[in-house]
């Protein structure tokens, strides 16, 4: 899955070079761009979302802002990406189980832009 996840930031930074910003930030908004669960968060130079195909009222919030449903400030950390990439775990419980589900994003910083993706898994 992780490979997956790098993999799907990739394709949307080439997409990014070969269209630019607004057709990126188009069609990574739209249904089509979504591949499972998998889909991309472009976050501009001002920390603000620009792409949230599943929840697009967020498109022009603070990416600071982003917590899990246990409090976790996993946006911070969003926010603080480079241009090595990186991954964040937390506990993100979505089910209506005893489970544990964990978010698992990979972020990174491409021409001053940051490109995220995840996916949740149960450890």
């Amino acid at each position: 899955m992780e490979a997956h996840t790098i993999a799907y930031v990739e394709r949307a930074i080439e997409y990014y070079k070969r269209e630019g910003r607004d057709a990126t930030a188009t069609y990574y908004n739209s249904r089509e761009s979504i591949d499972g669960q998998w889909f991309l968060t472009l976050v501009d130079e001002n920390d603000l979302m620009l792409t949230y195909p599943i929840l697009p009222h967020l498109i022009g919030s603070d990416v600071k802002a982003g917590r899990s449903p246990t409090g976790y400030e996993f946006g911070k950390e969003i926010a603080k990406a480079t241009e090595k990439g990186q991954w964040v775990k937390f506990p993100y419980p979505l089910r209506y189980t005893a489970e544990d589900d964990f978010l698992n994003i990979w972020f990174i910083r491409y021409d001053g832009l940051i490109f995220s993706s995840g996916y949740l898994s149960s450890e």
